[in-house]
Formats: structure tokens, sequence, C-alpha cells
């Protein structure tokens, strides 16, 4: 289709190499605005509207609108393991906990992701391109472990340059061991990761579509 675009906006930097340079802009992808206007909500008050305790670290976990039977089993993994922290995971309705633990607390499905990403210290999840924009626009320190089956392996693509920038560590499922996520949980622990959050939101589009729109409208 590339051929008979007048434009190609694109959401990572590299894609470009994909695409005629002419006519190939960067815009970033457009974020909803629901979780825009959840930007300014504190942690604290995040951690409040799901009922966790507000001195202890959160890691989100979460597979995509689906779930995955594989994250929600290393979610619990995590809870097992880390009593002092707070486990947060969206199962999906393909899959739920196997046993109950106190500090992990588990949705279905959640509708309003900022107040989840807004409540994590770190985020553990696939890499589709609307979840790393979110991500990034969040400014969280994640660990992206990519759909295995994605057309081209693009879920991949979509945060290896992130892990390039040592913004985020990428983990393919084949090579998934819960024991080396655990101890990269812990190893981002001990960086300053407030600072770390702001690079990750300096990479971020918050007005893609706004961008898309003046692109269009500029040859119209």
């Amino acid at each position: 289709l590339s051929v008979f675009a007048k434009k190609i906006f694109i959401t990572f930097p590299y894609s470009k190499r994909f695409f005629p340079e002419k006519k190939t802009i960067l815009t970033g992808f457009p974020i909803r605005s629901s979780l825009k206007e959840r930007l300014s909500l504190s942690s604290k008050e995040a951690k409040k509207q799901i009922g966790i305790p507000e001195n202890k670290r959160n890691i989100l976990v979460f597979g995509g609108s689906q779930g995955a039977k594989k994250l929600t089993e290393l979610a619990e993994y995590i809870a097992r393991k880390n009593p002092d922290f707070h486990i947060t995971v969206i199962t999906g309705k393909n899959s739920s906990l196997s046993t109950k633990l106190q500090n992990i607390t588990s949705f279905e499905y959640f509708e309003d992701m900022g107040v989840l990403y807004k409540s994590a210290d770190i985020v553990i999840s696939r890499a589709g391109a609307g979840t790393v924009s979110e991500i990034l626009l969040y400014g969280k320190l994640s660990i992206f472990i990519p759909y295995p089956y994605a057309a081209s392996n693009h879920q991949y693509y979509n945060v290896k340059w992130l892990k390039d920038l040592g913004l985020a560590e990428v983990i393919t499922e084949k090579d998934l061991s819960f024991k080396q996520i655990d101890s990269i949980i812990k190893e981002f622990f001990t960086k300053n990761i407030e600072k770390i959050e702001t690079q990750i939101k300096n990479l971020s589009f918050e007005n893609a579509e706004e961008k898309i729109m003046k692109e269009i409208l500029r040859d119209s």
C-alpha cells in the first residue's frame, strides 16, 4: 500500500527503513483521550482506587485484551516469591489465578487503564503498538514479553529499540524464565526509576492524532 499512499504515518522510528523516505512521517500512535486524562492522577490516588496498599511497590502484569495464561502464571510466581510487593494482573477471559494470595489483585478486564498505569512502579506486558505507546506516555519502566505469533515478529521490533536505549527489558516467550524475570524486577528497583521514567516519557507522542490530521490537511 505504500506505493499508492500519499503519506505514511509511522509509530516507531525503526519503521522508516521499510518505506519511501520522502513521504514517511513519524507521528506516534493515537491514544484515546480517557487515558490522557489520567496522566494528572497521583500514584497514591490510583493505588487507593484499586485497593492497593500505598506503601507497597506495585507491579502491573497484563497480556493484552485477551490476557495471557503464561503472564498470569508469572504474576502468581512473582507474588509468591515477593510478599513485600503487590501484583496487579489482568488475566483476560481465557485464564485465571490458580491460588489466592493476599498480595495479588486480579481483574478479568479493566477499562480504565490509566489508573492501573499510574498505580504501577513496573509494568510487564506484551508489546503491541498501542500498549507500548501508552507505556511510553506514562513513562513506565517495563519488561516486555512480545506475543510470539505476531506477524513478522513485529511486537519484538516494537520494543527492541527501547531495550537498545537501556530503557526496557525484552524477553522472548521461548526464553522466558520466571526466575530471570524476578531477578530483573529486583535489579530495576536498584535503579533511579524517577530519572528513567522521565527519559521514557520524552520518547512519547502525546498528540499523534493532531500531527496526523495536520499532515493530511496540509496538502488537501
